[in-house]
């Protein structure tokens, strides 16, 4: 089992309403959402790979 860290965010609520749409949207729950969008914008760029 992984094990996870506990973050708590405080949101503007249209970005609240916005990210709620998305995982609507890509068939998850908020939080996987969020985790999503985080390893996406954390993923090397292939510019940062050739490095």
């Amino acid at each position: 089992m992984k094990a996870f860290s506990e973050l708590k965010v405080r949101l503007p609520p249209e970005l609240k309403d916005t990210l709620k749409e998305r995982a609507k949207t890509n068939h998850r729950n908020m939080n996987g959402e969020v985790v999503a969008l985080i390893e996406a914008a954390t993923r090397p760029t292939e510019d940062q790979k050739e490095k």
